[in-house]
């Protein structure tokens, strides 16, 4: 058979084309096959140019990095023998500071420089200091070099540095004491930072590489191009490449080269590694093949360009030949695909159909599923133009049809009688086989014969064509079955698609308004038990506006809801239109946890408790506030509050006992401290354990109480005490009702103490009458007190105190004649002698005009009889030594006063004999050192000399240039000078000690002269900078002042005090970093001023107005005499000035002292 059409034509062209498209091919083939050969050629050049630069640059990194560790090494090697040259010297430590200075200014590349000893505790060292003691031994080259003599400089691996918190190495020497003996290391951090700024300087190119490793290839560091920098997780890696790990495995130790993809970025790189020694490192640098083959790219893409230009015009020439005789035939495809664009429209139209049908079942406002999928079933009915329709639910559990609608075309037209609504599925005609097979039937000729077909009843709508679809849910069990009937033009496979997916869609529309209408019902129960909570609950936004509240809250704040929601918490429940302080929500906002507070609100006590709602990242996004009305049990807790301690306060015994058990389970204090129990011990006894009784004995007496044949039973027993001994008692029994059912109240006095007492007291009473005119005669008060501290006699000097007759003093207490605080006091020393004990104490007790006298107080128990078992009360002798303490006070300050002058004058002696002696011997150094830098001064000159005519002469000077190097001359000219210098300013420094020493303390304290206080406060500081600089920083702010008259070392004994205590209310502080003491001067009119502030703990209240008391101290025993600002405050108002405190507790204090410019009175003088 002949082809026609566009394929005959392609086979015709095909037939002529075919020698041009081979040759054509063929010079394309030979163009690209030699464009592949030059670019392979100039990617291996690429790669060998990669190489050679990575191998350069490691050689480059290798002289750079060697000769680092070649300075570090010289300046540990030089420092370790200044160590054990200084060893031995009088100021050793102090020349080794200052060497180690200079060394640590000659390498910038060192983070610090520092001295080990032989216990691994850093000495000393310049570089980050160090806020604590800080100990090396724990270092794996500290151990190294004390346990290896022989060793050289060695390196650490990487770690964090103890003082600097940076990732460093740590470059380390032993110091070889005499003996070979181990004194400790010298090393020299070197932090990763510095050695990556020295490998940035390195040409790596854009992606780059260079690194550092120790001989096991553990990473060191590892400088990126891309980043600038280092990952500080990398820092310990062992991760390397297989190549590079073969190449040393085959002996390649010292230096090689590979290419491979890094292990920490997956980039491919060109490698070269070299092994430094002696320090066992390797330094490896990678230099990426894209940074090296980008101009190779640029070349690839341009060819690849050219190849496809030429490709392109041949094909070109082809496709036009071809594209003249595929025209006529691609006319004709046109025309067949047009037509498929019209069926195409057609199903558009239809999905359009669909898509409007769904909209509009999704917006129907459905009160039920029912309603809803009637109006889908009527939109089902006009998509597929049918006559009528039906959908079922379908049960597969129990394999039922149950009828959700028809079309409202079927009950007018159909007739059968008691139609069903439920079917079972076998009993189902041809419409159950859309359940039976699970896909959809088509059926366009109903009247023909089918074997599915069952027949349906008589009066059953006439069907003509039929349509019926499954409706599957998400887990694909059908849950509904559809049908459509009656078209007037057969049914497509259009119609069923259509059917399908809009029912599918309907499905979940179904879904989505079950579970709005659950939502529904389940809101409206959550109402309901949101409102029949008693407590007032609301929901607040993150503002605290509230969003919900139930019905309790309206009740509380008496305010319908559309009046509480939308409002801020505080409006509602204080009242006002801001936050109040200390909200709990302001708690619930920091910790995101709940928060409770009881507050007061117009009459009521409100627990307010606010639970955070928190999304998923943890955010509040509002909170649950709940108030409840603790009124009631406020007020119930306060009146047993009130009870309790009404019932500890009864000075009788109280007992609650079971009557079931007998055991006790309440004892008021008294009855505790007269029995001598605890009352978790107490809890554990019983009546009979107190009273020496059977328990049957004791249960026949209750037994009227119990039955309420008697309310109140009384009795006199005798109670046993935790130590055995006994006591009578009387005893009164009630059985009082309570929550936890009966129980037995026993309310018991002690009736032996009260009649013993009182007899013994008569007896006493008459044989001290005979005393009574004897003692009106004495000037001491002596009075007689009974068990209840009530005066029972007094002579006439205590009457006379007392202001009142002999008649009227029997049975009066303290609080008749002493004020509350005195009374108080005077019990607590009845009661210590009432227990036995004989006292001796002092009692002031303040007068109305002021002023206060001090009575000394001697009380000894009164016994009833000789054995002295029995108190019946006290006898007390008072003595009024009001003008003896204050002789004993002014001369017992007066005496340490003299004894702190004593001090000072001999210190004054000591520090004048010691400057002197000090003074000689440094103007001598002082002086020999000016000699010897002129000395110095003159050698320079004659070595310089001697250079220049070496060089004249033409002489061979390699031997003089070799002498000098290892003699290190250079060096030592240098040093020499700032050796001099720095001498010469520490020789300065002790001479102004010194100085400062001798006008501190000179011997002349009575003179009076002008100073300069600026000057005064220098020379004090000087004297006690040694304790201050541990503790504080010092700031000077002196103003220009004149000269004050006054004495000078008076004021530098008041400065020295502030200062010294200024000191110590930092230290008290306990924190780690150092305080502030600033030092101001000013002139104010006629006065000079000088405050001394800190930033220390700060004075209480309760002590500010007693700082300048005489002995009066805050500090521990031993550690303070109380005298310093006493003394102070003395000095400088016999100088007419005056002592000002500002203080404020936990931030610091500042003293002013104001002293006039000229001296008002003579008292400084006298004094």
């Amino acid at each position: 058979m002949q082809e026609s059409g566009p394929q005959q034509e392609t086979n015709q062209l095909t037939g002529w084309s075919w020698p041009v498209m081979a040759g054509l091919l063929l010079l394309l083939l030979l163009l690209s096959l030699s464009s592949v050969v030059m670019l392979y050629r100039g990617r291996v050049q690429a790669v060998r140019q990669a190489e050679q630069s990575a191998g350069s640059t490691v050689q480059v990194l290798e002289q750079s990095l060697g000769n680092l560790l070649e300075k570090i090494d010289f300046v540990l090697q030089v420092t370790a023998d200044e160590r054990v040259r200084l060893a031995t010297a009088a100021n050793g430590e102090r020349e080794l500071d200052a060497f180690i200075h200079r060394q640590f200014r000659r390498m910038p590349e060192l983070d610090s420089l520092r001295i080990a000893d032989q216990h691994g505790t850093v000495l000393l060292g310049h570089g980050n200091a160090p806020t604590r003691p800080v100990s090396m031994a724990d270092r794996d080259y500290f151990q190294y070099l004390r346990d290896h003599p022989e060793a050289g400089m060695v390196i650490s691996r990487p770690l964090i540095g103890k003082i600097s918190g940076k990732w460093v190495i740590t470059c380390a020497r032993r110091v070889n004491l005499p003996g070979n003996r181990f004194g400790g290391v010298v090393f020299g951090v070197l932090t990763l930072e510095q050695i990556n700024r020295l490998f940035a300087r390195a040409n790596l190119g854009p992606q780059g590489i260079a690194a550092l490793r120790t001989s096991e290839l553990t990473l060191i560091t590892r400088y990126d191009a891309r980043s600038g920098g280092m990952k500080p997780e990398e820092i310990g890696s062992t991760r390397v490449a297989d190549a590079w790990q073969a190449l040393i495995n085959s002996g390649r130790e010292r230096e090689g080269s590979y290419s491979t993809d890094s292990p920490f970025d997956a980039v491919r790189r060109t490698y070269s590694y070299r092994l430094l020694e002696p320090y066992r490192l390797y330094l490896q640098v990678g230099l990426a093949l894209d940074d090296y083959l980008e101009g190779w790219q640029r070349e690839l893409k341009l060819t690849l360009l050219g190849l496809a230009g030429i490709w392109c015009g041949g094909l070109a020439l082809v496709i036009y030949l071809r594209r003249q005789r595929l025209q006529e035939a691609l006319e004709r495809l046109v025309d067949e695909r047009t037509r498929t664009l019209q069926d195409t429209s057609h199903e558009l139209a239809l999905n359009e159909q669909r898509l409007q049908a769904l909209l509009e079942i999704s917006q129907y406002q459905a009160a039920d599923k029912q309603a809803l999928l009637d109006f889908a079933l009527e939109q089902v009915i006009r998509i597929t133009d049918s006559s009528i329709g039906y959908i079922y639910h379908y049960h597969e559990d129990r394999q039922e049809f149950v009828l959700n609608t028809w079309s409202k075309g079927v009950m007018p037209a159909c007739s059968v009688a008691d139609p069903q609504t439920v079917y079972q599925l076998d009993k189902t005609g041809i419409w159950g086989e859309a359940i039976r097979q699970r896909r959809p039937i088509l059926i366009n000729d109903f009247a023909a014969d089918n074997p599915l077909k069952k027949g349906y009843p008589e009066g059953h709508v006439h069907l003509a064509r039929f349509l019926t679809v499954p409706v599957f849910d998400h887990q694909q069990q059908i849950v509904a079955v559809v049908g459509v009937a009656n078209k007037a033009l057969p049914y497509t496979e259009q119609d069923l698609q259509q059917l399908e997916l809009m029912m599918a869609e309907v499905w979940r529309i179904v879904k989505r308004l079950e579970l709005e209408q659950k939502l529904i019902q389940a809101g409206r129960q959550w109402q309901t038990s949101f409102d029949a909570i008693k407590d007032s609950m609301a929901l607040l936004d993150a503002d605290q506006r509230v969003l919900r509240c139930n019905l309790s809250t309206t009740r509380l704040l008496n305010r319908p809801f559309h009046e509480i929601i939308g409002r801020h918490c505080w409006e509602l429940v204080h009242g006002i239109d801001h936050q109040i302080d200390g909200c709990p929500m302001e708690q619930v906002r920091r910790n995101r946890t709940s928060a409770s507070e009881l507050l007061f609100e117009q009459g009521h006590w409100l627990r307010v408790t606010i639970d955070p709602v928190l999304d998923e990242q943890g955010e509040l996004t509002g909170a649950v506030h709940i108030i409840r009305d603790e009124t009631e049990r406020v007020a119930a807790d306060q009146a047993r509050q009130e009870l309790l301690a009404m019932l500890e306060a009864v000075q009788n015994e109280l007992y609650v006992f079971c009557p079931e058990t007998l055991r006790f389970e309440y004892a008021n204090r008294t009855a505790l401290h007269n029995l001598g129990y605890r009352l978790d011990q107490l809890q554990q006894l019983t009546p009979l354990d107190l009273k020496p009784v059977k328990r049957h004995e004791f249960v026949t007496m209750l037994a009227p109480l119990l039955l309420g044949e008697q309310p109140l039973l009384s009795l006199e027993t005798q109670h046993r005490r935790a130590d055995g001994s006994c006591y009578p008692v009387e005893v009164h029994l009630q059985l009082v009702q309570t929550h936890n059912g009966p129980r037995c109240l026993a309310v018991v006095h002690d009736i032996t103490e009260r009649s013993q007492a009182q007899k013994r007291l008569k007896e006493a009473l008459l044989e001290a009458r005979n005393f009574r005119t004897a003692l009106d005669y004495v000037s001491v008060c002596i009075y007689i007190k009974d068990l209840e501290s009530r005066y029972v006699y007094a002579n006439r000097a205590t009457l006379e105190l007392f202001g009142c007759s002999a008649e009227e003093l029997p049975g009066s207490p303290d609080s008749r004649f002493f004020p509350p605080e005195v009374v108080e006091r005077l019990q607590q020393i009845d009661q210590r002698v009432f227990s036995g004990e004989r006292t001796a104490e002092e009692v002031g007790v303040p007068l109305p005009e002021g002023g206060m006298r001090v009575y000394l107080e001697l009380k000894t128990p009164f016994y009833a009889d000789d054995d002295k078992e029995l108190i019946t009360g006290l006898l007390g002798i008072s003595t009024d030594i009001t003008d003896l303490k204050h002789s004993q006070q002014e001369l017992q300050q007066l005496q340490t006063q003299m004894l702190q002058n004593e001090k000072l004058a001999s210190i004054g002696q000591l520090s004048a004999g010691i400057a002197h002696e000090i003074n000689n011997p440094m103007g001598f150094i002082n002086s020999n050192l000016g000699t010897l830098e002129k000395y110095v001064e003159k050698f320079d000159r004659y070595i310089g000399l001697l250079e220049q005519e070496l060089q004249r002469c033409g002489c061979d000077q390699q031997e003089a240039a070799a002498l000098r190097k290892s003699l290190k001359l250079d060096y030592v000219q240098r040093d020499i000078r700032q050796l001099l210098a720095e001498s010469i300013e520490g020789v300065g420094r002790v001479m102004r000690i010194v100085q400062d020493l001798k006008s501190f303390s000179r011997s002349d304290t009575s003179q009076i002269g002008s100073a300069d206080l600026n000057q005064c406060l220098d020379s004090t500081i000087n004297i006690i900078w040694n304790q201050l600089k541990y503790v504080a920083e010092l700031k000077r702010e002196y103003a220009e002042l004149p000269k004050v008259h006054c004495n000078i070392q008076q004021l530098n004994q008041v400065f020295m005090n502030l200062l010294v205590n200024a000191s110590h209310a930092i230290e008290q502080q306990g924190r780690e970093e150092p305080g502030l003491i600033t030092v101001r001067t000013w002139a104010d009119g006629e006065y000079a001023c000088v405050s001394i502030s800190d930033t220390g703990c700060g004075i209480p209240d309760e002590v500010h107005r007693r700082i300048f008391e005489p002995f009066f101290t805050t500090k521990e025993v031993g550690k303070g005499t109380g005298l310093g600002l006493s003394i102070s405050y003395d000095i400088v108002k016999k100088h007419g000035g005056e002592i000002l405190v500002e203080s404020a507790e936990g931030q610091g204090t500042t003293f002013t002292v104001r002293v006039p410019l000229e001296v008002k009175s003579s008292n400084a003088e006298q004094e």
